[in-house]
């Protein structure tokens, strides 16, 4: 019999936690990589190498939520049994990564609420997020719960973008120093 609160507890692990992992991952790498252009001489290439460190576990990080988050909140295959579908839903609806409000004022009141995600994003920016998207995650393929993950995964590839970018940018000014 398998034990559904070990197996909630690293389901969580395995998405939400790695979600944050992956956040101060990126933020500490975007931090270090804004704080290498503040100076007036080319930034040390230890800060730049640390940086670039950073920014590759919280990529690494990153992929392990996005291929998580798809096996758990992702289909359900073909060939799995019924019960397993019952149980899968049920340990789905008692872990973080999804949202439990079914309209817009319940979604902003839990997601203000959520620790996570007041870490990732201000009210405004959770509010704008919801203003956009809520409608469109109704339809289709999409469920209403998982705008939650949706969310996380969304922010964090904004700031793997813009991490990615100012490495790029720093990158330009190490090379120099290295050749």
């Amino acid at each position: 019999m398998i034990d559904s609160d070990s197996v909630m507890g690293r389901l969580d692990r395995l998405v939400y936690k790695k979600a944050e992992e992956a956040y101060d991952y990126l933020m500490n790498a975007i931090k270090s990589f804004e704080g290498m252009f503040g100076g007036i001489s080319f930034p040390e290439t230890s800060d730049y190498y640390r940086a670039k460190n950073l920014l590759k576990q919280g990529e690494s990080s990153y992929e392990e939520v996005l291929k998580n988050a798809r096996k758990y909140l992702g289909p359900v295959p073909d060939y799995a049994s019924k019960d397993f579908e019952e149980w899968r839903k049920t340990l789905i609806a008692e872990s973080q990564i999804i949202a439990k409000g079914m309209d817009l004022a319940a979604l902003k009141q839990e997601l203000a609420q959520d620790e996570l995600m007041r870490k990732m994003m201000p009210i405004h920016e959770i509010e704008a997020f919801l203003g956009k998207h809520f409608n469109e995650q109704k339809i289709g393929k999409r469920k209403l719960p998982n705008i939650k993950a949706r969310m996380i995964i969304m922010k964090l590839q904004d700031c793997l973008t813009r991490a990615k970018d100012l490495d790029k940018t720093a990158q330009k000014f190490v090379q120099p120093k290295i050749t």
